[in-house]
């Protein structure tokens, strides 16, 4: 293939379509052939599954793609919401949501990836929902979209420079990873007194939420029912551990009497009372006027607790389990009042407070400088994609040929 043009996707790739087998036949299962759904079409790369196909179940109810093959989920919940395409790194089978494209000769393997996640957009248009919701992925259009197709060289060319780009991505996720268990570990001994920063060695006073914190219950605002001027109320989507995402927040009518109940101040803690319970951050001020709704606690400080630190604790309580144990099954659903106020806190001396929370927000800060690093490397990848991957922009061996 020495000249560029654009191809339908049928017409540069060969299909099959998966299966499963049936799941009562223990010979067919726990074998060696990674077998692959939409819960583990997940990445760029699909290295293998947790669950495996022996020979006979292969031949009974699957098919194998070859290493190169690339794997597209065209059934599942999750289409309503992104696309998942991997590319195999080994033979896999794959059941019946999920489609395998071989490329054709002339086509590289890394390169239709790359062309298929640039059209990820296009792709979700072809989306339509089955009668229980499922989002379904229509192959049929899917086969007929357009891929442009450079020469050989130029695939290689396009293929080296997205990897370099993957690569630096990858780093920072693996980097970001590390970072989150360092930092998990530091809470696990920091706060619960196993390790103690220099110049602190007081035995730890007992108290609880309540005692160190007025809590209040945001109240649901419905523009059909309450009249009142609209203003910016974040609500528990905006509430990402330790960060308050404006982004997410909403405006809502409030009344006079609202806007003195339910006002934030720089320090509130904002803590989800249903959804990922304890899941809180502090309001630092990041608008000089915001409100709170009925998804959300707000903790204020009587000043004796850190606001932080707090923040710390439940999170810590949140990844060991603790918190489930500490409100009870019934309450699951929903961290009522009545429950938040008797949770026990540790309670360090003021200052040894104030350094334990400086110790956390750095670890923070670090972290949420390499989630902006990584942010930065995906929007380069996804400008790279639309530019390298529709002809738009031409690399120098494509420009002089």
């Amino acid at each position: 293939m020495t000249t560029s043009q654009t191809r339908r996707l049928a017409s540069i790739t060969t299909w099959s379509s998966g299966g499963t087998p049936n799941r009562t036949r223990d010979e067919y299962w726990n074998g060696t052939i990674p077998w692959i759904s939409a819960a583990t079409l997940k990445g760029s790369r699909i290295g293998g599954s947790d669950q495996h196909l022996t020979e006979a179940g292969l031949r009974a109810g699957s098919k194998l793609a070859p290493k190169g093959a690339t794997l597209v989920l065209v059934r599942g919940m999750a289409l309503h919401r992104e696309t998942r395409i991997g590319l195999a790194q080994l033979p896999v089978s794959f059941n019946q949501d999920v489609k395998a494209l071989v490329p054709k000769a002339g086509i590289l393997p890394e390169f239709l990836l790359y062309a298929l996640q640039a059209r990820s957009g296009q792709i979700r248009e072809l989306v339509s929902s089955a009668g229980s919701g499922t989002g379904v992925l229509n192959t049929q259009l899917l086969q007929r979209l357009p891929i442009w197709v450079p020469s050989e060289e130029t695939q290689q060319l396009i293929v080296e420079a997205m990897s370099d780009t993957d690569d630096l991505i990858a780093t920072l996720e693996r980097l970001i990873t590390k970072k989150q268990a360092i930092k998990q570990g530091m809470m696990q001994q920091l706060l619960t007194g196993r390790t103690r920063l220099p110049g602190f060695d007081d035995e730890w006073c007992q108290s609880t939420v309540g005692r160190e914190f007025d809590i209040q219950l945001g109240k649901r605002l419905d523009a059909a029912v309450n009249r009142g001027e609209f203003k910016t109320c974040i609500n528990n989507r905006a509430v990402r551990w330790g960060r308050i995402m404006l982004g997410e927040a909403i405006e809502a009518p409030l009344t006079d009497a609202d806007i003195q109940t339910l006002r934030l101040v720089p320090g509130d803690v904002l803590m989800c009372e249903g959804g990922e319970i304890g899941r809180s951050a502090v309001w630092r001020g990041e608008l000089t006027e915001a409100y709170f709704l009925n998804t959300l606690h707000r903790l204020r400080s009587n000043g004796e607790f850190d606001p932080y630190l707090l923040v710390a604790y439940f999170q810590r309580r949140i990844e060991t389990g603790e918190l489930s144990a500490v409100i009870g099954k019934a309450t699951l659903a929903h961290l009522t009042k009545e429950n938040l106020v008797q949770i026990p806190i540790p309670m360090p001396s003021r200052d040894e407070q104030v350094q334990l929370a400086a110790v956390l927000k750095d670890a923070d800060n670090e972290l949420d400088m390499l989630g902006s690093r990584l942010a930065k490397a995906r929007a380069i990848k996804t400008g790279m994609m639309q530019q390298l991957l529709t002809g738009r922009t031409r690399l120098p061996v494509e420009a002089s040929s």
